[in-house]
């Protein structure tokens, strides 16, 4: 017998994780898309003092990198919360689970960034880091939770 659920090996346990979340479109194509254009540009988007490819450079830049890191953990288990409640309650539809999710997202990315020039003045350079840690890190969180807290039928609990 196969196991309920069937899961993906844990290199790919972001992306199933994106499909609970996400309709098939925009975890499987729009949103990969996204950010795959997205670190295909990133190296031509560091235009700070001619010392592209050099991050962390700075303690400023630490400093967004890690409350990047903190804000992308506590978001990313919060979404999780709340879809789960959302899914529970049995919310469809593209625009309901695929259109304006992803919106929420790009617009909470783009406050965040706002948020990251206001509060800490970061730099262009600083603000791709941490646009990029929050990312890197989102995805982590997202493999955690697939790897550990999800039980049979993919429902959030707390064994493995």
């Amino acid at each position: 017998h196969s196991p309920n659920p069937t899961k993906a090996p844990w290199y790919f346990m972001g992306l199933q994780a994106l499909l609970l979340h996400f309709p098939p479109v925009f975890s499987v194509f729009v949103i990969p898309a996204l950010l795959t254009v997205a670190l295909v540009f990133l190296p031509w988007m560091d235009v700070d003092a001619g010392q592209g490819g050099i991050w962390f450079r700075s303690r400023r830049g630490r400093a967004t990198a890690l409350a990047s890191a903190g804000v992308a953990i506590a978001a990313t288990v919060g979404a999780v919360v709340v879809d789960e409640s959302l899914r529970a309650s049995g919310a469809t539809g593209l625009v309901g689970r695929g259109l304006l999710p992803t919106a929420l997202v790009v617009a909470a990315c783009a406050g965040y960034g706002l948020f990251l020039r206001a509060v800490f003045r970061a730099t262009h350079t600083e603000l791709l880091q941490s646009m990029f840690t929050v990312v890197v890190t989102a995805f982590v969180v997202l493999t955690a939770v697939g790897v550990w807290f999800r039980g049979a039928g993919m429902q959030l609990g707390w064994w493995g």
